[in-house]
């Protein structure tokens, strides 16, 4: 049974300070949730009091002993989770052999540990108060990941398998999972990336802001997907086109990918 009704339901966003975190966690106050805010940014405390009923939490969801901690912590100040959204992610752009190790192991620490932290923290809460849900978010370069991207890329094709075995484990327990895949989003993960090149980091971002997406079309396709229980939520013709070029043409798309990476500030080693 799908998690139709969000009234009072509590809903935890993790990287919810700012960009997509708080645009979804906006759209869940709307709904009528009960929303806690995780960010490992102090700011996430005051930016939570601009929404009615909803409290800020300061957390590394790289920690996993954190996440254990702010799980009892939410029961107990807002009640048991019914809905996670485990949005907290960070890149890395460079050529593969020139990525420093430490950018690395941030990136992987943040996207595959801190999704694997908030899953591993709240399920138990979910599998409790069922029907509920949980949405990791992933991104249209694990189905199609450019030169440049490495660390990012392999992080999120992490999460996306993570979403895909943690639904079909969670089949019949009245807990649903979603793998969101939104296009290009102007949310500062580019700004505030780690990149070998920081001229090429400001030329991405200026590239993304100028395609991406609504921040509230991709709340309205989350929260549809919830209600619906769906296995995947791609939005924007972006990741839809990636995702369909990658399934069916698999050898093409990716020639079509390097030879389109020379052009754009991906930060492979020609677009420099």
């Amino acid at each position: 049974m799908p998690l139709t009704d969000l009234t009072d339901a509590t809903a935890v966003v993790t990287g919810a300070a700012g960009g997509l975190g708080f645009a979804l966690a906006q759209g869940l106050a709307a709904a009528g949730a009960r929303v806690a805010l995780v960010d490992l940014d102090a700011d996430v405390v005051a930016v939570a009091r601009a929404l009615p009923g909803a409290r800020g939490y300061v957390a590394d969801v790289g920690d996993a002993a954190a996440m254990n901690d702010l799980a009892r912590r939410v029961a107990l100040d807002v009640g048991p989770a019914r809905l996670l959204i485990a949005n907290a992610g960070v890149a890395a752009s460079g050529p593969f052999e020139e990525l420093p190790l430490e950018d690395v192991d941030w990136v992987w620490r943040t996207n595959v540990g801190g999704t694997w932290n908030a899953c591993r923290a709240f399920l138990p809460q979910l599998r409790a108060h069922a029907p509920a849900h949980a949405v990791l978010v992933g991104s249209a370069f694990a189905m199609l990941a450019p030169p440049g991207k490495s660390a990012y890329a392999a992080s999120k094709a992490a999460v996306r398998a993570l979403a895909e075995s943690l639904r079909a484990e969670l089949r019949g327990a009245g807990v649903g999972v979603t793998l969101l895949v939104p296009g290009p989003l102007d949310t500062g993960i580019v700004r505030t990336s780690r990149a070998v090149d920081p001229g090429q980091r400001e030329a991405e971002a200026r590239f993304v802001a100028r395609r991406a997406l609504p921040l509230e079309r991709v709340v309205r396709r989350t929260l549809r997907a919830v209600r619906r229980d769906e296995a995947r939520a791609l939005v924007g013709l972006d990741a839809h086109l990636l995702d369909l070029a990658a399934r069916a043409w698999p050898a093409g798309a990716q020639w079509a990918m390097a030879h389109a990476a020379r052009r754009l500030p991906l930060g492979g080693p020609r677009s420099r």
